[in-house]
């Protein structure tokens, strides 16, 4: 996996979206989404033009807020990135939630997300869309089940806590089929996936601690291994989700 770079100057130089992938995916994916650089980026409207009540991204229960202390914060970010840890003073918010999608078909389901975002009272956040890698089909398996001192699929808190401290509001999935007895989580399906990671940034929007806080013009998707595939499919299915087309390029890049 690729290391954060903490220089602001460099931050600002490089693409704004990074998709860590396996090989494969990095190798189509960079071809892909580099002749798509000006159309990715999207504001999320207030609502969706179809007449149903229930929508999409609705967001059903929050489950836990825990504010992380800037010295947790610094331990989290330690267990992925060691050395190269900053300094840290902020203390970040971590939630995690649930809320509804909707499959090709037409079914509602429901999805498991969570999001971190900066403990200060800051706005005009810029929302990264995170994409987690493959964890396994099992309803065991969801990334938000991870508990990396028992089995280290990635430590996807101490990655996502890394973000957020610098200023972002950060949401990630487990996608489709995933803590879900009655439905299997169907691998490698990318409109499930693109579907689920859209609709974690607008249950995002729903979340009390992120009202009035985010910038949704500079809307960034991600993501490792199986999250490449799936931050890819969230770009081709961004036209049919019902969102707008005011915004700023958001650039997507392939790499190992």
């Amino acid at each position: 996996m690729s290391t954060p770079n903490w220089q602001p100057k460099r931050r600002r130089h490089t693409a704004r979206i990074i998709v860590y992938s396996l090989v494969v995916i990095a190798c189509v994916g960079t071809a892909y989404a580099l002749g798509r650089f000006d159309r990715i980026g999207a504001v999320f409207t207030t609502g969706n033009p179809l007449t149903d009540t229930i929508q999409a991204g609705d967001l059903i229960a929050v489950d836990e807020v825990k504010v992380i202390q800037s010295p947790e914060v610094v331990k989290l970010i330690r267990e992925n990135y060691g050395a190269l840890t900053p300094q840290i003073t902020n203390a970040i918010t971590k939630v995690t939630f649930h809320y509804r999608s909707r499959t090709p078909s037409g079914a509602w389901i429901t999805v498991y997300g969570r999001a971190y975002l900066p403990a200060s009272p800051t706005s005009n956040l810029p929302v990264f869309a995170f994409a987690p890698g493959t964890t396994g089909i099992g309803d065991k398996c969801a990334a938000s089940l991870e508990q990396p001192h028992i089995a280290n699929w990635a430590n996807y808190d101490s990655h996502l806590a890394a973000y957020a401290v610098q200023g972002m509001a950060v949401v990630t999935t487990d996608y489709e089929g995933m803590r879900d007895v009655a439905r299997p989580h169907h691998y490698m399906v990318g409109e499930l996936e693109g579907r689920a990671l859209l609709d974690a940034v607008r249950a995002l929007k729903e979340l009390p601690v992120a009202q009035d806080r985010l910038n949704l013009t500079n809307l960034y998707t991600g993501g490792y291994s199986q999250g490449g595939h799936a931050a890819l499919w969230a770009d081709k299915i961004v036209p049919n989700m019902h969102l707008s087309s005011k915004s700023k390029a958001s650039s997507v890049m392939g790499q190992s």
